[in-house]
């Protein structure tokens, strides 16, 4: 009996699409990127001995040493320097 809606999809078309790790995000295919060695994720702890860090990627072409940038701690209320931890 036709209820003036469309017909809805079979299941079976949209099995194919259902692989772990793939997803709809907003309308567009997300496929996840792949790790590489030449950008870890690097641990920045705080010189302040606050215990607060952040975790960020680097490239280790542009930056072999230790990674070293001024961030807001906010546990002391201001920018302090916060040095790469292994």
């Amino acid at each position: 009996m036709p209820s003036g809606r469309p017909a809805l999809p079979d299941q079976n078309e949209n099995e194919s699409h259902s692989r772990k790790g793939f997803g709809v995000v907003g309308g567009i295919w997300e496929v996840p990127m792949a790790r590489s060695e030449t950008r870890p994720v690097v641990t920045l702890r705080s010189t302040a001995g606050t215990g607060r860090s952040y975790v960020t990627r680097k490239n280790r072409r542009n930056d072999p040493d230790r990674l070293e940038l001024r961030k807001f701690d906010s546990a002391v209320g201001r920018h302090v320097l916060f040095r790469e931890v292994r």
